[in-house]
């Protein structure tokens, strides 16, 4: 078993003491023990559980969601491990497309290459999708793909004017329930039950398909941890990402 001080830790892992000191007084690592001599002392757990942290605050968590999040009963780290996996082999992927498009850019703007227009875009849209698909295969495994290509092909089909629609309808449910967080309803109050009850029914209107309890529950964990779903939820109110998945896990839990 691992038994490392916190001065040891904090170079190991390349943060500050200050940071570690940090950790434990708000409780998001606590040490294995304190000895006799006042020394915090880090164990095997204590490790990996540090570098949960970390990979979080790499994808731009807060310290509270993380905490909220490695606290949860349910919280495995191979499962957590292997998201972060496939969310940066993704974000690979999609960067060296970027890398691509800024290369053929450059050498249509210097006349050693003519650019197609299509090509100026490549990585900046729908490749970022791939990043929430792999999320949910390192999740649930390789069956839900044939639930994405699902969804894909159910959307493709729907006309301009409805995807819109869908927006628009979306973008209801999601001021409602911020109106009700700023007015200090709580997430778990009887109020937010039929906002939660549409967004479910909008889910399972992308998805072309039922939307059940426990895959709402799961697209809660996603939104949570996935740093372009907590960009999107903190544009629209400062706490609302934690309060769409608490609202989510009480009402479809």
């Amino acid at each position: 078993m691992s038994k490392y001080t916190v001065n040891q830790l904090a170079k190991l892992a390349n943060v500050s003491v200050r940071t570690l000191h940090h950790y434990h007084q708000i409780g998001l690592l606590i040490p294995a023990h304190i000895g006799a001599n006042t020394y915090r002392y880090y164990g095997d757990a204590e490790l990996l559980r540090l570098q949960q942290i970390l990979f979080y605050r790499e994808f731009d968590m807060g310290l509270k969601e993380i905490s909220s999040l490695l606290d949860r009963p349910d919280f495995d780290t191979n499962r957590a491990l292997l998201a972060h996996k496939a969310r940066l082999e993704s974000e690979m992927s999609r960067y060296r497309a970027l890398i691509t498009t800024i290369d053929r850019t450059i050498a249509g703007i210097n006349g050693e290459t003519t650019t197609k227009n299509a090509d100026l875009y490549k990585g900046l849209t729908a490749e970022k999708n791939a990043t929430y698909e792999a999320d949910l295969v390192a999740m649930h495994g390789e069956s839900i793909k044939a639930h994405i290509a699902t969804s894909k092909a159910h959307n493709a089909r729907k006309s301009k004017t409805a995807r819109s629609k869908d927006m628009e309808d979306l973008a209801a449910i999601e001021s409602g329930l911020a109106a009700l967080m700023q007015a200090g309803v709580r997430a778990q109050d009887a109020q937010t039950a039929p906002l939660i009850a549409q967004h479910r029914a909008w889910i399972a209107g992308m998805w072309g398909r039922d939307c059940p309890a426990q895959a709402h529950v799961n697209l809660a964990q996603i939104y949570e941890t996935h740093p372009d779903f907590q960009a999107r939820y903190e544009n629209i109110a400062t706490g609302y990402t934690e309060y769409l998945c608490a609202a989510i896990r009480t009402h479809s839990g």
